[in-house]
């Protein structure tokens, strides 16, 4: 719902030096209405590895979305993953994998008071 953070963690092998991982979902059965989501975390040391004598780097990279007010509820399907090498260059992944999340419509009930009101002096 409004407010909610989400996370998602991307791990992968790639011979490139990577800038940066992104990916997009869309509202199911909308015209409009995107969610991106940006790597936050991926200047962690312990995120990466490459192996001596290898040019394959292993990386996890942990990506951000935030839902707003423009995020309508409904079910939102990854539709764009790409990494953003060091030299600029922008790849899609091999396989784009099925991944979903649901946005819930965000709760109308009034909220509820938890023991007694009393002014301070």
């Amino acid at each position: 719902m409004t407010g909610d953070e989400i996370q998602l963690e991307i791990s992968f092998q790639h011979t490139a030096n990577i800038e940066r991982v992104e990916a997009v979902f869309a509202q199911e059965n909308a015209a409009d209405g995107q969610v991106e989501f940006y790597e936050s975390r991926y200047d962690n040391p312990d995120v990466h590895h490459r192996s001596p004598g290898d040019l394959t780097t292993r990386h996890l990279a942990m990506l951000q979305g935030d839902i707003t007010n423009e995020h309508f509820p409904g079910t939102y399907r990854c539709v764009s993953l790409d990494v953003v090498t060091s030299g600029g260059a922008r790849l899609a992944f091999s396989r784009l994998p099925d991944l979903t999340f649901e946005v819930l419509p965000e709760p109308l009930q009034a909220p509820a008071l938890q023991g007694n009101p009393k002014f301070e002096e």
